[in-house]
């Protein structure tokens, strides 16, 4: 029974390997039908484009007189648990946000290489499915007050160079009536 279990890990260890060459994975038939359940990980500790900034969604609301609230976070990635690596149900929810933001930071990019003015950059932003997902991911917490008309949010990302915090904000959204 010892051997089946180092045959069958070796070779998941090998597949894995092979898994990682981006030629493989596109010529390799046998390989794309082992990995048909995503079993074969792929590795980017040393990606081409390490992630440098943390990135952070945060919203308030306006209020009936025209106040603000305070800027609240939501979690664009939850803190990891030691039995995550067995079971994590919020995996597929922090992927959603980082891919939703992913998506409004790549439109907002391609914008402003092309020049595109701003106000129709912010109406493709708003009509893209990221900023659908974000929107209906900040209407989904309560209203803070029972006086709030609208909420607006903002995505930024954040370096921690020499112990300073830096903050870039990407795209602050208009407000949105509840």
């Amino acid at each position: 029974m010892y051997i089946l279990y180092l045959i069958i890990f070796g070779a998941w260890l090998l597949f894995t390997m092979a898994w990682q060459f981006e030629k493989v994975r596109e010529q390799n038939k046998i390989l794309r039908i082992i990995n048909t359940f995503n079993i074969l990980p792929i590795w980017t500790f040393f990606a081409p484009n390490p992630g440098m900034y943390d990135t952070h969604l945060l919203y308030r609301d306006k209020l009936d007189g025209g106040e603000f609230s305070d800027w609240d976070e939501i979690d664009v990635v939850q803190s990891r648990k030691f039995y995550h690596f067995i079971w994590n149900p919020h995996k597929r929810t922090n992927k959603l946000t980082i891919d939703a933001i992913s998506e409004v930071k790549a439109i907002k990019n391609a914008g402003i290489l092309k020049e595109i003015d701003d106000t129709i950059l912010v109406n493709q932003i708003k009509f893209s499915k990221g900023y659908m997902l974000l929107l209906n991911m900040i209407f989904s917490h309560k209203k803070k007050k029972d006086t709030s008309v609208s909420r607006q949010f903002i995505v930024l990302d954040s370096t921690n160079i020499g112990g300073q915090r830096n903050l870039i904000p990407l795209f602050y959204s208009p407000f949105h009536k509840f």
